[in-house]
């Protein structure tokens, strides 16, 4: 308990990125044609070692196009994404999505996406395994309905709610959780989804839903830039995702730290209500 109390008391104070410095800073890291996803702002992390506290920094993932990738590392992603595109049924896209999770436990090591075997333990019986189903469940839906109406094969299912809170201890897995589930949907819808991933415990509170939405669909569809620039507020990031045939997925993580921004909160409130995003927010504290 007082290592506990000695490492939340004694952090050193959040470096707050400018969105130049953080676009300038992913570019240094993440310049290789073969990554399937770039962090605008880094890792989350935050340890004690040697009685020096580590900076804690701010992640928000991206869904970029993939690029090259080892032979049978390809070949496997492109099985997952034919038989995601085939499926029909949110359950299936769940099983789908567990095998995604498998081929993260085999990427290298060095690679961004990889995820350890010991934080993908999310198939039954895992406790997690209920709510990355039903996110799961929740982002088809929503990526299904789209398809249909742009199709005019189909209209928006009523009630579709696509988006969940989460409460739990620290070190429980939520925030890992949480990049599961904005990963796994771009990983194998790369052309219908954006999603982006965000640390609200040490993010500048300027940096909005709206405005990490806007720079998540620049990088992956350019040509929607110059109607970006011109957007006013998240239902026109909304609507252009929309137009770009994007389902936007938004994970906010330790978001009891935006409980005092009505803007932010305005925000979230829109991302839950419209029928074509899906939020999830997650923290351990008792407000939520």
């Amino acid at each position: 308990a007082p290592l506990r109390h000695h490492c939340r008391t004694n952090r050193s104070p959040t470096r707050k990125l400018s969105p130049k410095l953080v676009l300038s800073h992913s570019q240094r890291m993440f310049r290789a044609p073969s990554l399937l996803q770039r962090t605008l702002i880094t890792r989350a992390s935050s340890s004690i070692t040697g009685g020096r506290s580590r900076r804690r920094e701010a992640m928000c993932a991206f869904n970029a196009p993939v690029g090259i990738l080892p032979g049978p590392h390809s070949e496997s992603l492109n099985r997952l994404r034919a038989a995601a595109r085939a499926v029909t049924s949110p359950a299936e896209f769940v099983r789908i999505g567990l095998d995604a999770v498998r081929w993260l436990e085999a990427l290298p090591r060095t690679h961004p996406l990889y995820f350890p075997s010991e934080l993908c333990f999310v198939n039954e019986p895992s406790p997690f395994y209920p709510v990355f189903a039903a996110a799961l469940e929740n982002i088809f839906r929503k990526v299904a309905d789209e398809k249909a109406v742009r199709s005019g094969q189909g209209e928006v299912t009523p009630f579709n709610s696509g988006s969940l809170a989460l409460c739990g201890q620290r070190g429980v897995g939520k925030s890992n959780g949480l990049r599961l589930i904005t990963t796994i949907p771009a990983l194998l819808f790369p052309d219908e989804v954006v999603s982006v991933y965000v640390d609200y415990s040490s993010l500048n509170l300027k940096q909005t839903p709206q405005h990490l939405l806007s720079l998540a669909l620049a990088d992956v569809h350019p040509a929607a830039k110059s109607d970006l620039a011109s957007a006013h507020s998240l239902a026109d990031v909304i609507d252009i995702a929309l137009e770009c045939g994007r389902t936007a997925v938004f994970a906010a993580d330790a978001f009891e730290s935006t409980y005092y921004s009505l803007d932010i909160w305005r925000q979230f409130i829109q991302l839950a209500s419209r029928y074509s995003t899906c939020l999830f927010v997650a923290d351990s504290g008792s407000k939520v």
